[in-house]
């Protein structure tokens, strides 16, 4: 998405966050198992939920 596809569904969605995870492409480390920010994000995500 570009930066202004955020901020739009941004001001949407106002309880709504984003990640940008710079260090990973379209396939997010899934193919070189390069996951740990990844998993991260992720867990932090769910914790949120609680």
């Amino acid at each position: 998405m570009s930066d202004e596809e955020v901020e739009y569904a941004l001001s949407l969605m106002p309880h709504a966050f984003h990640v940008y995870l710079e260090e990973y492409g379209h396939d997010l480390g899934l193919y070189s198992w390069n996951i740990d920010r990844l998993q991260q994000v992720i867990m932090t995500f769910l914790e949120s939920l609680r």
